[in-house]
């Protein structure tokens, strides 16, 4: 439980860069704030400040795909076995060029939609707070990668998905769930399969595993 008390609190810092986009744009229609960061992003990472856009800007950022219950997508961390060096971020930036139309800073674009990525902890203590998971996993997590989605329809749970399952094997990394796959499955053949273990909370994924989540119909990142 200390894991994920610890989780949600939420340490406002630096607007994400993609919302100085639109500093200062005047807008037309309606102009009904959406957020698309709040203190319930996931209840984990990316630690960000509220920021309001209106309909017309969330349609833009989402590939024309607003709607009302969009609020903010699902998020995700890749543990790594060893601090990320310069040439494993090298790697990492090479592959989100590749599947991506567009890159500003760590915010990149896929099939349209928005996403970005943070290396290291959000917190100093993140790190820390996955030090017993290493009986479980054989190894003790030392960095960690953040990802996330700034909208939260189908495409941009399974584009997420996607871009996780290819940086978790790029640098031979466990996905951190965010929460248990127990609450959106109850297949027996994802729940008992020896590449997922649960710690405070959580559950800790292979990219194997992952790789079959992906393609199972009860498929979804954690919002």
């Amino acid at each position: 439980m200390q894991v994920l008390e610890s989780k949600k609190r939420i340490a406002f810092s630096s607007l994400f860069s993609l919302a100085g986009l639109y500093a200062g744009q005047s807008t037309i229609g309606h102009t009904v704030p959406v957020f698309l960061a709040s203190a319930e992003l996931n209840e984990r990472r990316h630690n960000r400040a509220l920021y309001a856009l209106d309909s017309q800007q969330v349609d833009r950022l989402c590939g024309g795909r607003y709607e009302k219950r969009t609020m903010a997508g699902p998020t995700v961390g890749i543990l790594l076995k060893e601090k990320l060096g310069d040439d494993a971020k090298r790697e990492i930036l090479a592959f989100i060029q590749s599947v991506s139309s567009e890159i500003r800073g760590n915010d990149f674009w896929v099939y349209g939609s928005s996403f970005g990525y943070e290396f290291g902890p959000d917190y100093p203590e993140e790190i820390e707070e996955y030090a017993g998971v290493s009986n479980l996993l054989g190894w003790l997590p030392k960095d960690i990668i953040g990802l996330y989605a700034m909208c939260n329809g189908d495409r941009d749970h399974q584009s997420l998905g996607e871009v996780t399952l290819g940086l978790a094997e790029i640098v031979n990394g466990s996905i951190a769930f965010c929460h248990v796959l127990s609450r959106y499955t109850s297949d027996p053949e994802i729940l008992e399969h020896p590449g997922v273990v649960e710690y405070e909370h959580e559950s800790i994924i292979s990219p194997e595993l992952f790789e079959q989540w992906l393609k199972h119909p009860d498929f979804r990142m954690v919002k």
